[in-house]
């Protein structure tokens, strides 16, 4: 595995190359014993509401071809829309779980104070807990004092 910097160009860091690559039957032994010889299949495989089975671990060994030769910005775009870094790179995103409007304008305030650049405001919703926002005034209270702009 490498790692690019993308201030140092496309020079590689190699982040593992000191240790012996893992073999997935050195990696189900493992499992095995933590999960104390109970069945994989029950333990640690699921599926999603519409049947599709999501795997403990994926591999490169497992990826399917085109997703190993795919490009950001290039079809079948499963890497992305575009082959450019957008925006300035990472970003600090805190999730604000606050259900009045009130309280989740004070901890987006702390936040992005606090050095997070973005926020992810959770709005209540059947089965979903969030801040209850019911009108447009509820928003404005949420966002009272935050710079759309910047974050």
């Amino acid at each position: 595995m490498t790692a690019t910097d993308p201030a140092a160009g496309a020079s590689a860091i190699p982040l593992a190359s000191d240790f012996e690559a893992a073999t997935r039957e050195q990696w189900l032994a493992l499992v095995d014993k933590a999960i104390k010889g109970a069945d994989f299949e029950k333990k640690l495989v699921t599926r999603t509401a519409d049947g599709i089975r999501v795997e403990p671990i994926y591999t490169r060994a497992t990826a399917n071809e085109g997703q190993q030769s795919a490009l950001p910005g290039q079809a079948p775009f499963t890497r992305g829309a575009s082959a450019a870094v957008e925006g300035l790179g990472w970003e600090i995103r805190q999730g604000i779980r606050a259900t009045d409007p009130a309280r989740a304008n004070t901890e987006i305030l702390t936040e992005l104070n606090g050095g997070s650049n973005g926020v992810l405001l959770e709005i209540e919703a059947p089965g979903q807990a969030g801040c209850r926002i019911t009108s447009a005034a509820d928003m404005k209270t949420a966002l009272s004092g935050m710079r759309l702009d910047l974050a």
